[in-house]
């Protein structure tokens, strides 16, 4: 999967664990209040799997016909789990010795609802 793509004048950038606002301005040579400005962001709280707009410039536009990753990038694989009646974060959480906001942030979810059947990335394999 691309963690990149354009739009226009931009670059859509899709939010990965770890990214900070600073980080992904930084790789861009952007400014965290340009970021946040052309995204209408209301705070610096992003979530993976959000896409966010960058801006094109000579120096950060990746030339057509060229991958987004290193030749030796490897797509992460993660340990996943099938949620079942009764489940809830904490306890699978617990059984997997992550934290519950490992799990939210992972998975994108804004609250603690699950769904019988929803498949939750637990953590990446190393």
């Amino acid at each position: 999967m691309l963690d990149e793509a354009f739009d226009n004048d931009y670059l859509i950038y899709v939010v990965k664990a770890g990214d900070s606002l600073y980080s992904i301005a930084k790789k861009y040579n952007m400014t965290v209040d340009k970021l946040i400005e052309i995204n209408n962001l209301k705070n610096n709280i992003i979530s993976v799997g959000q896409q966010l707009k960058v801006i094109i410039q000579n120096d950060n536009a990746i030339p057509t016909g060229s991958t987004c990753y290193g030749k030796d990038y490897k797509e992460p694989t993660y340990i996943t789990y099938t949620v079942k009646r009764g489940d809830n974060l904490y306890n699978i959480a617990k059984a997997y010795n992550v934290s519950v906001e490992s799990i939210k942030t992972l998975n994108n979810l804004k609250n603690n609802d699950l769904s019988i059947g929803q498949i939750l990335k637990i953590k990446e394999v190393e």
